[in-house]
């Protein structure tokens, strides 16, 4: 099963993959135009065969109603299943991962790749995906 899954920002967004067996960080799109992040997600969709996305919901704070816009926009584009899913933290956790296997500071660009990855390894393992 190909799952795209996302970290979504206001600013940056991260992306991630499963292709059935591995998990990889892609992207950080860097972009405040909703639509335009959207866009970019569905030519992703496409073109990696994705056929869920996998979109991280905080419990609550600002972003909760956007991160639920943003998903209705991103099923009407692709056609897609847009799965809500708990993610608390991510960001933090990618950047202490990183840490611990480089041992040193990362790139910001490449941190929500990785929290989407996070994000996305936890709901494979909750499903029992792999």
């Amino acid at each position: 099963m190909h799952l795209l899954a996302i970290d979504y920002g206001l600013r940056k967004t991260g992306v991630a993959f499963f292709d059935g067996n591995l998990i990889e960080p892609l992207e950080v799109i860097e972009e405040t135009d909703h639509k335009v992040s959207a866009n970019r997600l569905s030519q992703l969709c496409l073109s990696l065969q994705a056929k869920q996305i996998i979109l991280g919901l905080p419990e609550s704070g600002p972003l909760l109603e956007k991160i639920r816009v943003f998903g209705e926009l991103l099923g009407e584009l692709t056609g897609l299943k847009v799965i809500y899913h708990p993610e608390t933290l991510t960001t933090q956790a990618a950047i202490d991962r990183i840490k611990l296997v480089r041992g040193r500071k990362i790139s910001p660009k490449k941190e929500d790749a990785v929290a989407a990855a996070l994000l996305l390894e936890d709901y494979v393992e909750l499903n029992h995906l792999r």
